[in-house]
């Protein structure tokens, strides 16, 4: 496995619509190469990307997808949500922080990788 693991990171689109101002918007999450997906940051804080560039919000967490553990074992697929013990002060430092976590523990990737 090489040493620099490539996630595609995205953000949720701004709400619209008549009930935007009830939404949230959601920290954004990555997929692996193969458009599985891999991690996601959650904050109690919504995602405005101008507090984000300021760090005006919440510690972040990261909810990783375990392909090691099954979530459905008739089909022999899925995965099951992990939280990480560490949070983050920032978002550069929690998209680092997801990729040396599925590097130091490759099992959660399965065949993703």
């Amino acid at each position: 496995m090489s040493t620099k693991l490539k996630l595609i990171w995205k953000v949720d689109e701004k709400s619209t619509g008549p009930y935007f101002s009830f939404e949230k918007r959601g920290w954004p999450s990555a997929e692996y190469q193969n458009g599985n997906f891999a991690v996601d940051v959650i904050c109690a804080d919504e995602y405005i990307p101008g507090n984000v560039r300021e760090g005006k919000h919440g510690l972040l967490t990261l909810r990783i997808a375990d392909y090691s553990r099954l979530s459905n074992v008739e089909t022999g697929s899925g995965w099951t949500a992990v939280k990480s013990k560490n949070q983050f002060a920032t978002l550069k430092e929690a998209k680092a922080g997801a990729v040396e976590i599925l590097l130091a523990c490759p099992h959660l990737m399965g065949k993703n990788v």
